[in-house]
């Protein structure tokens, strides 16, 4: 088909405008391109428009974000070294053994001497929110799980000494901060030395582990 240019166009029309019976149709003709050409334009001036309010209102929430990153940067500062001072306090598995010649030193500093000690294996059950550490089993089963482990483990010692040494020994346990629970506390004279006194005690050292996620599939 042989394209028309516009002024060859524009010619036609002009001679088609000459006969009057033909007026009609060519005014219809050209409404009616008129009227496409605006449809066609006012939807892709709409698609436009529509594309033009989802960037902006992407730039506005972009501006936004940003504006708050340094507010999230410090929460986040801010929760990390709650947890590390968390972490501080907790006896791990992997802390447990040294922890355990830390109590020998806290004793020979305080002028005692250490008889016996044992550290138990530890006990690991999943953790809930709201739990008691001390039970062996969950107490809140209906809440839903978090994603740690409560690790236990039990330290048992027997120490003799003054009681100002005994006394000492317990004030460097309570300084330490650690998450310790005394189970069991008991004091006697010690026959063998006057003016001693041996100390039983059997500690629970508390820590938190994140569970390990398995691969699926």
């Amino acid at each position: 088909m042989k394209t028309l240019t516009k002024k060859a166009v524009s010619r036609r029309l002009a001679e088609a405008l000459e006969r009057p019976e033909r007026r009609v149709s060519v005014i219809t003709i050209i409404v009616g391109l008129g009227l496409t050409a605006v449809w066609t334009g006012a939807d892709e001036y709409r698609a436009a428009s529509d594309h033009r309010a989802a960037l902006d209102q992407q730039l506005r929430e972009a501006q936004r974000a940003e504006a708050q990153l340094p507010a999230i940067r410090r929460r986040a500062a801010d929760v990390e070294n709650t947890l590390e001072e968390l972490r501080e306090r907790l006896v791990t598995i992997e802390d447990g053994h040294a922890f355990r010649e830390r109590v020998i030193e806290m004793a020979r500093r305080a002028g005692c001497e250490v008889r016996r000690i044992h550290l138990a294996q530890p006990q690991h059950r999943p953790w809930h929110p709201g739990d008691d550490p001390l039970a062996m089993a969950t107490t809140t089963a209906a809440q839903k799980p978090s994603p740690f482990t409560l690790e236990r483990r039990t330290l048992s010692l027997t120490i003799s000494g003054s009681l100002a040494a005994i006394e000492s020994l317990l004030e460097q346990f309570e300084a330490t901060g650690k998450v310790i629970h005394t189970r069991r506390l008991g004091l006697k004279p010690d026959r063998s030395q006057r003016n001693m006194t041996t100390m039983e005690m059997e500690l629970v050292l508390f820590g938190l582990s994140r569970k390990e996620i398995t691969p699926t599939g």
